[in-house]
């Protein structure tokens, strides 16, 4: 039976490994050239700065997916180390997701009550980005309810 602990960062897991399918299939699938064909009104380092956002979103996700498979390894793992484990986790991959570096979009504030998704963009963008988003949206939500306690530990 797994403990409390074991269950979390599985759960975690879980979330991670989801979300990682949707932004490699995306980035495997996606060129620069193709999401300027896709929106005729295009601006190049828009999609530049997106398709970075999502590779740096991607690659924080693959190494938190590490982070569990360490966690889920480990016999012994003190309250504070699983703290701090947890708020890398969050910092990584929540406020990528929410926040990108390059502002590239923008959390919408009123997604939870409206039904949206969690983030929007300044102006239009091509609809595979969007059908991305609306993809992945449910699990950082979900990631962030599991992890919010972590936010401003340490």
């Amino acid at each position: 039976m797994d403990t409390p602990h074991e269950q979390q960062v599985n759960g975690v897991k879980r979330i991670l490994q989801n979300a990682s399918s949707s932004l490699v299939n995306y980035l495997e699938e996606t060129t620069l050239t193709m999401l300027i064909e896709e929106d005729i009104k295009a601006d190049k380092e828009k999609y530049q700065a997106v398709l970075s956002s999502i590779r740096r979103l991607s690659v924080h996700v693959e190494e938190s997916i590490d982070l569990c498979e360490r966690l889920s390894r480990t016999a012994y793992l003190s309250e504070a180390a699983k703290n701090k484990a947890f708020k890398k986790l969050y910092v990584h991959c929540v406020e990528a997701f929410y926040n990108p570096k390059n502002d590239a979009w923008q959390e919408n504030s009123r997604a939870s009550y409206s039904n949206k998704m969690g983030v929007e963009f300044d102006q239009p963008v091509a609809g595979s980005l969007i059908e991305l988003m609306k993809k992945i949206s449910p699990d950082f939500d979900q990631l962030r309810e599991e992890l919010e306690i972590y936010e401003h530990q340490y």
